[in-house]
């Protein structure tokens, strides 16, 4: 430290003079860097004041009783004790949520719907971010860590650069703090996208089985002509013997045969026809899975199903019609033996 004495000049002897105006007993220097009689009797009062050699000049014990050059950086604590730490915290929680992103594509890999292929999309998207916001978190806490044995070895050889190193380590530590906000943030959207993934997953749209419905549209192909001949046979065995109660009988297989062929009603073709139109829309869901959005599939699902009612209803009606004609037969075959043996 530089000794002040009369006849000295510069910044020094302003800050000494400040200082001697400043601390009791207050001089009233006027501060111009020149250290002249005034100045010498000032620091001669305040060397008496303090029991300190009373030679006029500032020497080391002098100003350090001012307070002149301590080195205010040594009371500069580090601010972040504990980063290395919260490093370690941030890779723990950046893994777990990469184990939850894998786990979610892993289920999302096994349905291929246009639902999931979307939920797919963002769920990479989100880890996407997620890995950049971890890196620009990452980055600067560890660099912080540098800047940390950067201070430590300062603190103790330049302790004037300690300002500094806390300085530039606070913007870089601000910015992973940012990241890290946002990181959280992140982490929620994926957290939400896997669990819509595994609701997604657990009941998947699946497709229609085309070969039962056209195994059944041939079956009823050849029962059409089952149909008619049975039909065919009556009528021509009441042809055959005619009667008034076969002729009655008659009639009514007319009346039932008319029936049948009306539109909409319990025949054979009309049941085919829905059959058709049951196996068009399974081959049409059956694409439309892996592109249209569950709330398509479920309008679809639900016209097949209203087609599946009416074939349904047909057939009841059809299975009732083959009881009444049944029962017709019964009556054909006790009328002609009245008719044969009257």
């Amino acid at each position: 430290m530089k000794k002040l004495k009369k006849g000295t000049k510069g910044s020094d002897v302003k800050a000494l003079q400040t200082a001697l105006n400043k601390t009791p007993p207050k001089a009233k220097l006027k501060i111009d860097g020149i250290f002249g009689d005034k100045t010498e009797a000032a620091v001669k009062a305040f060397q008496k004041a303090k029991r300190l050699k009373q030679d006029g000049i500032a020497g080391e014990k002098t100003q350090a009783a001012l307070g002149i050059g301590k080195r205010k950086d040594k009371s500069i604590e580090w601010p972040w004790p504990d980063i290395e730490q919260t490093i370690g915290a941030g890779a723990k929680i950046y893994g777990k949520q990469i184990d939850i992103v894998n786990a979610a594509l892993r289920m999302a890999g096994k349905v291929k719907t246009a639902e999931m292929a979307a939920l797919e999309k963002r769920l990479l998207a989100a880890l996407k971010e997620l890995t950049r916001l971890y890196r620009a978190q990452d980055k600067p806490a560890r660099a912080v860590v540098v800047l940390e044995r950067s201070f430590l070895k300062a603190k103790q050889s330049n302790p004037s650069a300690c300002a500094g190193i806390v300085k530039k380590a606070k913007k870089l530590a601000e910015a992973s703090v940012k990241a890290t906000i946002a990181s959280v943030e992140i982490g929620e959207t994926i957290e939400k996208l896997a669990a819509d993934i595994k609701r997604a997953g657990s009941n998947p749209p699946v497709p229609r089985p085309v070969e039962k419905t056209r195994k059944r549209l041939a079956r009823y192909k050849s029962l059409r002509k089952d149909d008619e001949k049975s039909l065919k046979k009556s009528l021509q065995l009441c042809r055959r013997h005619p009667s008034p109660g076969v002729d009655a009988l008659r009639d009514k297989y007319l009346a039932m045969e008319k029936e049948a062929n009306i539109s909409g009603n319990s025949s054979v073709p009309e049941i085919m026809r829905r059959l058709v139109e049951l196996e068009v829309l399974e081959i049409k869901y059956n694409k439309a899975i892996r592109s249209l959005p569950v709330r398509e599939l479920r309008r679809a699902m639900e016209k097949i199903k209203l087609i599946e009612d009416i074939i349904e209803t047909l057939e009841k009606g059809r299975l009732a019609r083959l009881k009444r004609k049944a029962a017709l037969d019964k009556e054909l075959i006790k009328q002609i033996k009245l008719a044969v043996f009257a």
